[in-house]
């Protein structure tokens, strides 16, 4: 039975005529995964179909896998995803400006108090859409401003400029 399977990246293309392959990696951090002995997967047919390392060079650009051993073999592959056990790779968390909808936002000057409903990205920087009352507030999101993110209670503690919430 094959395990879970996570995408690491595709096959570029070959590398010399013995069945070398050039890889590209959707994340460096992965390279560190592919050593000889291990298995890589590669999506063919919308399967993962497991091939052991017989060697890796290159910084981890350049592998040969077991049997496939002719150019004619990489050039087949060229363009297949390739994949490794999920176990295998630390599952990384991504910050997404997303994360903060459904925070609060609390001046620490005046008793403005609200609630995040979104956050956009502009070419100036992420500005948040912040709710009070009905009424909706841009606030930029700037780090000087920024005193203490409390992400258990799901709040931001802020110093805003004075009239910024008063707009």
């Amino acid at each position: 039975m094959i395990p879970p399977l996570t995408r690491i990246g595709r096959i570029a293309g070959k590398h010399g005529f013995r069945g070398e392959m050039n890889i590209a990696l959707d994340d460096e951090s992965t390279a560190k995964i592919l050593k000889k002995g291990n298995f890589l997967f590669i999506e063919i047919d919308g399967k993962g179909v497991p091939f052991l390392i017989e060697g890796v060079s290159g910084n981890t650009a350049v592998v040969k896998l077991a049997d496939i051993d002719t150019e004619e073999d990489v050039k087949s592959l060229a363009g297949n995803v390739i994949l490794i056990e999920s176990s295998k790779v630390k599952q990384q968390v991504t910050f997404s400006w997303d994360n903060l909808k459904g925070f609060t936002i609390k001046d620490t000057r005046t008793d403005f108090e609200g609630a995040i409903e979104q956050v956009e990205i502009y070419p100036q920087g992420p500005i948040m859409l912040v709710k009070k009352n009905n009424k909706s507030h841009l606030i930029p999101i700037v780090e000087e401003w920024i005193i203490r993110i409390e992400e258990d209670k799901n709040q931001i503690f802020m110093e805003l400029p004075e009239g910024l919430t008063e707009l």
